[in-house]
């Protein structure tokens, strides 16, 4: 079931892959953009997780820390991870338990669209992100949701397949510097 703005984030404390304890929900210190992603191998997750990497410095000016989920388990996110450093936590949920409670969605139709956006996939070869071992549903599509300090829902986007991610351009104006 699809969360909408205004309700209450379920709440969740979890280790992420660099060891931070970290909780969401209801006492964030700041806005939270919460991005959910396939599998650690996935090309076009590598290429979105990156864009959100390259923006972070950017989001926590301006009061927003992001979180990336993906269904793989610690060691495969791990070893598909491992050659960047990133500025937000990386959460390995293999048992799509925050899958369920954020009621991220899985479309077989969203899968084949986005297989068949070309100019991403171009875009995320052309990076170097090949696709691997998948890990979990292959048909997941990602979803973001943007909470406030106090654990509510400001801003949510189901996409509509799996290249679909809230625009970064719509969360930087949400709160401009």
């Amino acid at each position: 079931m699809r969360l909408k703005v205004g309700e209450r984030a379920p709440v969740f404390n979890v280790t992420a892959l660099d060891g931070r304890e970290v909780r969401v929900g209801d006492q964030n210190e700041g806005h939270v953009l919460l991005s959910f992603y396939r599998y650690a191998s996935c090309p076009f997750c590598n290429l979105r997780v990156r864009e959100v990497n390259a923006a972070a410095t950017d989001l926590a000016d301006r009061g927003i820390a992001a979180l990336a989920v993906f269904h793989s388990p610690p060691e495969r996110l791990g070893l598909y991870m491992e050659d960047q450093t990133f500025r937000f936590p990386l959460i390995a949920d293999p048992g799509l338990g925050l899958y369920r409670a954020y009621g991220v969605e899985k479309s077989w139709p969203g899968f084949l669209k986005g297989m068949m956006n070309i100019r991403a996939l171009m875009r995320a070869f052309k990076n170097g992100h090949l696709p691997g071992r998948m890990d979990g549903p292959k048909n997941t599509i990602p979803a973001d949701f943007l909470i406030s300090p106090g654990g509510v829902i400001v801003d949510v986007y189901y996409g509509g397949d799996m290249t679909d991610h809230i625009p970064l351009a719509r969360v930087l104006q949400r709160f401009p510097n």
